[in-house]
């Protein structure tokens, strides 16, 4: 192995020093050779967070032309998230819900990466449904009446295969980007008398 920085005067004075005190030679020399190697192994990672903690951030893709939802930020109350690793992964989570606190995302349990370079399957969806442990299959229903707008009615999901957290996390964040999920809407249309007997639409 070569040791940068290691004199021969140094192992000269280190073979002494063994002769006198095999432990305390041992000792340094072993340090040594720790402090040389760790030179050549970057184990830092600054897009990848040092705790491991799962964070998030929310925004809705493509044209928004509904005045109650005015900008592409996501402002809906909450969402529900999968991590998926594999069946029977630690690090696999089903359906956590997360909570906006005036852009804050907190989730509901803790959610960690498994390091920072083991891709990752993430699936993600608004608003929360509870009881949605398939990502394939979630089931949504608009309510009946959208009097109040139609925010309520409107579904949106993202689905990221292979995510790989060091490539892919923006300022140590999973950057979730929806889009809108079209429903049907049956409308039920009652006419009155204005237009007299002939009625067209």
């Amino acid at each position: 192995m070569y040791l940068s920085g290691v004199t021969k005067d140094y192992l000269i004075i280190t073979y002494m020093r063994f002769r006198q005190n095999p432990i305390f030679a041992l000792a340094a020399f072993a340090a040594l050779i720790l402090a040389s190697c760790e030179k050549d192994i970057d184990v830092t990672n600054e897009n990848f967070p040092a705790d491991g903690v799962v964070r998030i951030d929310a925004n809705v893709s493509g044209l928004i032309t509904k005045a109650d939802l005015p900008y592409s930020g996501y402002t809906g109350s909450d969402l529900g998230l999968f991590i998926d690793y594999g069946d029977s992964d630690y690090y696999s989570k089903d359906n956590v819900r997360w909570v906006n606190n005036g852009g804050t995302w907190t989730p509901e349990s803790q959610v960690l990466w498994k390091n920072a370079k083991s891709p990752v399957n993430i699936f993600a969806y608004a608003p929360h449904i509870s009881g949605a442990d398939d990502h394939t299959s979630v089931e949504f229903s608009i309510p009946s009446n959208q009097v109040n707008g139609t925010f309520s009615a409107d579904f949106l999901w993202y689905s990221m295969p292979g995510f790989v957290p060091a490539d892919d996390l923006i300022d140590q964040k999973l950057n979730i980007t929806f889009s809108h999920v079209l429903v049907k809407l049956k409308v039920n249309l009652t006419f009155g008398n204005e237009f007299g007997d002939s009625h067209s639409v």
